[in-house]
């Protein structure tokens, strides 16, 4: 199975590429159990999906576990059957294996007779997102192979019960770039490399990677570094939170040299190098005679596609100055700390931010802008 491309790989690719080639070849007694926080969201979700089953009451195929092969035979012929929907169908097709959580009856003739199917998946949070329309035009480009019709439209369920449908044929160029990466990456093609981002927490792998950032003073831990920024500043000799520390921001400039968004990084490397928290701009004054800690705490649902932020709190205790200190506890879902104090927290930026040139690179294909 180290050779098949699934349907998570395509949201792994969003999120760290490197975790393909670790789930196929890392040591698996390096890999730490799900935390507390992403089992409470996982079991939320399978909840969700499994209501959302039952209502539909559609069939599901039976076959043994892991067998895939029986799998995808045992969907087929649910499918020959013309059934209104099927449940957790296999789809696979060589190296390329789906198992979307509901395939749908729909017009238009196929294979299969006067109708065809298109795919769909349940999801626990409140808001679409692009990785997750991928995975459901992975399973349209293996239906396409079955039923010799590629279906026009896939939907999401989302948390509460909306339906959102969407074009699939937007997305062929995009899935055919995003498969070529992944097998890519398993086939040795190309070299991954790991980046701290907000998947990290959450990742069995983290205490693999972790460790190797902090003991390598990976540019990585820098907050508002990205992989692009990373290799520009690789190529251009700084490989180091040290050497990103003592960079001379002039001297830089004078040179011509790629922007990057030095002023905001290199005070934070600083940060990082002395182990100072550095106060970075006022967020509040804090009312005169407080006589308790002000605790300033902004949440993202996570059901709703956002993660929980906490961020920082200001403690006053009269007469002395407030001041900004970082949270005593990682956030349970991302493991980053405040965003708002220099120098505490690990970055959470993925490569899906903005380029260093301000172009925002693509979700999949890791075609971020060449900032030279």
């Amino acid at each position: 199975m180290k050779d098949v491309v699934r349907a998570t790989d395509l949201y792994l690719l969003a999120v760290c590429p490197h975790r393909i080639h670790l789930d196929r070849h890392g040591a698996t007694n390096e890999a730490a159990d799900p935390s507390q926080a992403t089992k409470l969201l996982m079991a939320h979700g399978l909840a969700h999906e499994k209501d959302y089953s039952e209502r539909l009451g559609w069939p599901s195929p039976e076959y043994p576990s892991g067998d895939f092969e029986r799998g995808a035979e045992a969907t087929l012929e649910l499918m020959g059957q013309g059934v209104a929907g099927i449940c957790q169908g296999v789809l696979r097709n060589g190296r390329h294996l789906a198992i979307p959580d509901l395939l749908e009856r729909a017009t238009d003739p196929s294979r299969l007779g006067n109708f065809h199917y298109r795919p769909g998946d349940i999801k626990a949070g409140l808001e679409p997102r692009a990785d997750q329309a991928l995975q459901v035009a992975f399973a349209a480009h293996l239906l396409d192979e079955i039923q010799g019709i590629y279906p026009a439209e896939g939907y999401l369920v989302l948390g509460n019960g909306r339906r959102e449908d969407f074009s699939l044929l937007d997305l062929r160029d995009l899935l055919a770039s995003a498969l070529q990466r992944v097998e890519s990456i398993l086939d040795g093609r190309e070299r991954s490399e790991p980046f701290l981002c907000h998947g990290c927490a959450s990742c069995p792998w983290r205490s693999h990677c972790l460790p190797a950032f902090h003991a390598e003073n990976d540019l990585c831990l820098v907050d508002g570094m990205t992989p692009t920024r990373r290799r520009v500043l690789r190529r251009e000799g700084i490989t180091s939170v040290q050497e990103l520390a003592s960079l001379d921001l002039a001297q830089w400039r004078k040179e011509e040299r790629p922007p990057l968004a030095l002023d905001r990084l290199i005070p934070q490397a600083e940060a990082l190098r002395c182990g100072e928290l550095r106060r970075v701009r006022k967020i509040v004054e804090v009312p005169a005679g407080a006589e308790h800690a002000i605790l300033f705490h902004a949440e993202r649902d996570p059901m709703s596609g956002g993660e929980v932020s906490f961020l920082a709190w200001a403690h006053y205790v009269p007469p002395l100055a407030p001041s900004l200190v970082p949270g005593t506890e990682p956030d349970p879902v991302t493991g980053t700390e405040p965003s708002l104090v220099t120098g505490t927290e690990p970055s959470s930026v993925t490569g899906t931010e903005p380029s260093v040139t301000g172009t925002e690179p693509s979700l999949v294909t890791g075609t971020e802008a060449d900032p030279v």
